[in-house]
């Protein structure tokens, strides 16, 4: 998962190494300036050289400032390997595996905590290596100053911050500590001074929990105490250690004797000024590992969750075979709602046919329809159908999301239209040639005012369309993906009656071999516009599909 996010080209990290390099020089060249200045420039009292240094220490930060845009700037591949890394599994969960956490602990895992990951390792991984080589080109010119001060301050330097480390570990599960404490006894707090059981309208209750209130009162207590004193103590360390190492530098004006005076004092001055770097370098140092080791156990859980999935699809892939979804056949017993409505009759669906489902409101027209042919939302709806439907000799398990989007169109009443031109609503993505589009749109009796719209913009939010309009919209796309079903809801309602049946006569011309389900209330006998007619009853739990398909003749 780290690698994946820190995937780079070599030459882009090698710059980044670079820039992490001079920023640790730049930011370590002012205490040789001095050094340079206490040795050189004073005793010889070069003015002109004094006021070149002196800019270029002015310039020092103004520099620094522009390496760390520049190194944010080449970081930012952390951030497009997230987004990569997001849009992966978002479409391997698109193939709904089945994997057994909530929707809810998916997208906080997939959208949150990855969002956090991202941030942390783009904010964190610069700045770790830039403290790195600060430290180490810092202690490194320390032994060069002063060998033996340099070796003192590090032994203590490097003690004091694993010490550092060791009690901040120990801080965090302190704090952790008490957040759950303070939750419980937020809980503790509503349940007695709030409600119809409060204490204030249940007196007999305040006896009961008034030992329970003071316990909980008296471990808040004894844990904060606890993490003060954590707190204090790693703070007196620190003061006392790094009392010792400034203690130390000084002491070598006393005892350091094979240097000139002028020398001494400017080595010990230097190494005084790296020391003060080095000081909050080493703290954000431990804090940043700090920081570090919290996202290892979401690192964890987004490679469990990238591992299921992966399987998962490879096992859907070994199993899913190419073919065509009709022949269908359903049989009963299909739970259409769980322990409300099956259905009792079987029911034949081949290629080329033109059904028209009637029936009473709320007969169940739209519920049967959906539980055949709406591709499965949960491994329970798909187990529900895997011995009870067949689409071409297939089991839905062996036909992927993909597939089933390309041949089945499930149109309902209501068309959403989304931001955009309205080409770009009716063909969704699609190439579809210009010649296809016109074809659809005269078979659609598009009206000459609506064809020239077809680059205008469309605002969802805004009633730019009829009802009627957005119907033949909907229409055109689902003609346009050529499917082998398509399922109409009541979507030619808000159409007029000679305009619904001469574009339903239309798409019966052109498309002979598409097979369409047609829901509606109004009456089709004697059209010539369907092969079957089948009504749709409910009977208590019992969904059954009569045959009427003579009263088309009549």
């Amino acid at each position: 998962m780290i690698r994946t996010l820190l995937q780079s080209s070599w030459q882009r990290k090698g710059v980044i190494v670079l820039i992490t390099l001079v920023r640790s020089v730049i930011l370590l060249l002012t205490p040789l300036l001095t050094k340079v200045i206490l040795t050189e420039i004073l005793p010889q009292e070069n003015r002109k050289l004094l006021v070149v240094i002196c800019i270029i220490m002015v310039l020092i930060p103004i520099v620094t400032c522009g390496l760390i845009i520049v190194d944010l700037y080449l970081s930012s591949f952390v951030i497009e390997n997230g987004y990569r890394l997001r849009k992966k599994l978002f479409q391997m969960l698109l193939q709904k595996p089945g994997i057994t956490l909530t929707k809810e602990k998916l997208l906080h895992l997939i959208l949150d905590e990855s969002e956090d990951l991202v941030g942390r390792l783009f904010r964190g991984i610069g700045n770790f290596f830039w403290l790195c080589s600060t430290i180490i080109i810092g202690f490194s010119l320390m032994l060069a100053l002063l060998p033996v001060v340099g070796c003192v301050v590090l032994v203590l330097s490097l003690g004091l911050n694993l010490l550092l480390y060791r009690r901040s570990k120990v801080l965090e599960q302190s704090n952790i500590e008490l957040l759950e404490q303070l939750t419980a006894w937020n809980q503790l707090s509503d349940l007695i001074f709030r409600g119809k059981l409060s204490i204030l309208n249940n007196y007999p209750f305040l006896t009961k929990m008034q030992n329970t209130w003071n316990k909980q009162a008296e471990k808040l207590r004894d844990t904060q105490k606890k993490i003060n004193r954590q707190v204090a103590h790693i703070k007196l360390w620190q003061d006392i250690i790094q009392s010792l190492c400034l203690l130390t530098i000084f002491s070598s004006l006393f005892w350091q004797i094979d240097h000139s005076k002028t020398t001494l004092i400017a080595n010990t001055v230097a190494v005084y000024q790296i020391y003060q770097w080095l000081i909050p370098a080493m703290e954000v140092l431990v804090m940043l590992l700090l920081d570090f080791r919290q996202i290892k156990p979401v690192v964890t859980r987004l490679e469990q969750l990238q591992q299921k999935l992966a399987q998962k699809q490879l096992t859907i892939k070994s199993r899913t075979t190419a073919g065509e979804l009709l022949p269908l056949e359903v049989q009963p017993g299909l739970l259409l709602i769980p322990e409300k409505l099956f259905l009792e009759s079987k029911f034949v669906l081949t290629k080329g046919e033109k059904i028209w489902f009637m029936g009473k409101s709320g007969s169940g027209k739209t519920t049967l329809l959906q539980a055949i042919l709406q591709y499965p939302e949960s491994e329970t709806a798909r187990q529900a159908r895997i011995d009870k439907i067949s689409f071409g000799g297939r089991s839905i398990e062996l036909i992927t999301r993909n597939e089933w989007q390309a041949k089945c169109v499930f149109l309902t009443q209501k068309i959403k239209l989304y931001y955009g031109t309205l080409r770009e609503n009716i063909c969704l993505e699609r190439k579809v040639s210009a010649e296809k589009l016109q074809l659809i749109m005269e078979l659609l009796h598009f009206s000459p005012e609506l064809r020239l719209r077809l680059d205008e913009m469309v605002y969802p939010d805004q009633v730019n369309f009829s009802g009627g309009q957005r119907q033949q919209i909907g229409l055109a796309r689902a003609l346009v993906r050529n499917p082998e079903i398509l399922v109409l809801d009541e979507s030619t309602s808000a159409l007029d009656r000679e305009l619904e049946k001469q574009i339903l006569q239309n798409i019966v011309r052109k498309f002979p071999g598409l097979t369409i389900l047609f829901i509606s209330h109004r009456n089709y006998d004697h059209q010539k516009l369907f092969t079957k007619k089948l009504e749709v009853v409910a009977d208590g739990a019992k969904l059954c599909i009569k045959n009427r398909t003579k009263d088309l003749a009549k």
